[in-house]
């Protein structure tokens, strides 16, 4: 039998917790105005962990639409540069 502890329920806490958190972000950037006609973009800027929500909708509104295809908005998204993590120097 599995021993359950306190601190084990603290850790699946956090990391449920993490888990809404970008669902969350995810259905911000997918469901935002800038989003219509950038289907793809959406989604493959809700997988880009390094961008904030503002910094992904931001970029919605500049890049490429559903329209130019796989390709295109893949390479689009692929010269996005990293962006620091929160605390990081800059």
């Amino acid at each position: 039998m599995i021993r359950i502890e306190a601190r084990h329920l603290e850790i699946a806490g956090t990391i449920l917790d993490r888990m809404q958190a970008n669902r969350t972000r995810g259905f911000a950037i997918t469901r935002a105005p800038e989003a219509v006609g950038r289907d793809l973009l959406a989604f493959g800027l809700a997988m880009r962990a390094d961008l904030t929500t503002e910094q992904a909708v931001s970029l919605l509104a500049i890049g490429p639409d559903d329209r130019q295809g796989v390709p295109a908005v893949a390479a689009w998204i692929a010269n996005i540069l990293p962006q620091p993590a929160i605390g990081e120097a800059q």
